[in-house]
C-alpha cells in the first residue's frame, strides 16, 4: 500500500481541485490510483469529507463532481500555512471554514439522530445557480443546510433552501448565521454557528411557521422556542 507521504500537499490540493484525482496526482506526481488512496485514507482519518450532488437519480449522482470539505480549521490553516488571525481577517476565507464546520457537524447530526444512517452527505445546485452546501437523509426525509456565515441573513439567503423544499418537499431546513437567530416561512430556522455546532438531534416540526419573508429576529418567544428546540 502506498504510504501518504505529503499529507499537506495533498490538503493543499484537495482544497484547490476539489476531487479531482487526475489534477491532484499531477500535482503530487502519483497516478490516479494513489492520489484515490491518499483521499480514502484522509477521509477514513475524518480530516476530509466529500459529497455527491443531492439527486433521486443513483446515475447522475455518480456522475456528479464531488465537493470537498477539510472539516477542521487547523488543518486547513496548517495546510495554507497561514496564521489564525490572517484567516479570520479574511472573510471569504472565514466563509470557507464556516461551511466545512457545518458540514463536518451535519455528518455527526445525521449519525446522531439516526443509527441506521449511512453517512452519507450530499450538496445540491441547480441549472440557476441555488445551491444548499449539505444535504442530509434524516428520517426518509431530505435535511437541507446552508452555511451563511454573516450576522444578519436576508431572504435572498433563503432561497437555495426554498428551491430545493420545492424540488424535493422537505419538510423544514436549516441556515447557519454567524449572528442571526429566527424562523421563517416553510419550516426554515436560522440558528447561529456556535448554536449549531451544539445541536444533537433536530426535532421533527422545529421549524418555524407564521410570518413572511426573511427570519424574524431572536427576540420574539416563537424564534427562541424554535431555536432552543433544535438545540435538544
Amino acid at each position: 500500500m502506498p504510504i501518504l507521504e505529503d499529507p499537506e500537499a495533498t490538503i493543499k490540493g484537495l482544497m484547490q481541485h476539489g476531487i479531482n484525482t487526475s489534477r491532484l496526482g499531477r500535482d503530487l506526481g502519483v497516478n490516479r490510483g494513489t492520489a484515490k488512496y491518499y483521499l480514502h485514507l484522509l477521509k477514513a482519518a475524518h480530516i476530509v469529507n466529500d459529497a455527491q450532488v443531492y439527486s433521486k437519480d443513483p446515475g447522475a449522482r455518480a456522475r456528479s463532481e464531488k465537493k470537498v470539505h477539510v472539516g477542521d480549521p487547523g488543518t486547513r490553516t496548517a495546510a495554507l500555512r497561514a496564521s489564525a488571525g490572517e484567516m479570520r481577517g479574511d472573510p471569504a476565507e472565514a466563509g470557507r471554514i464556516a461551511e466545512a464546520a457545518v458540514c463536518d457537524h451535519t455528518i455527526r447530526l445525521g449519525a446522531s439522530y439516526e443509527a441506521a444512517w449511512g453517512g452519507d452527505m450530499f450538496y445540491w445546485r441547480n441549472s440557476r445557480g441555488n445551491e444548499v452546501d449539505a444535504v442530509v437523509n434524516i428520517g426518509g426525509r431530505a435535511l437541507p443546510v446552508e452555511s451563511k456565515h454573516r450576522a444578519r441573513v436576508k431572504e435572498s439567503d433563503l432561497r437555495g433552501i426554498r428551491r430545493f423544499a420545492d424540488q424535493f418537499g422537505a419538510g423544514m431546513g436549516i441556515v447557519v448565521s454567524g449572528e442571526d437567530m429566527g424562523t421563517a416561512d416553510g419550516g426554515i430556522a436560522v440558528i447561529p454557528l456556535w448554536l449549531y455546532l451544539l445541536m444533537g438531534r433536530v426535532p421533527a416540526g422545529s421549524g418555524g411557521g407564521g410570518g413572511a419573508g426573511a427570519p424574524r429576529g431572536a427576540g420574539g418567544p416563537e424564534s427562541r422556542a424554535a431555536c432552543a428546540a433544535a438545540a435538544l
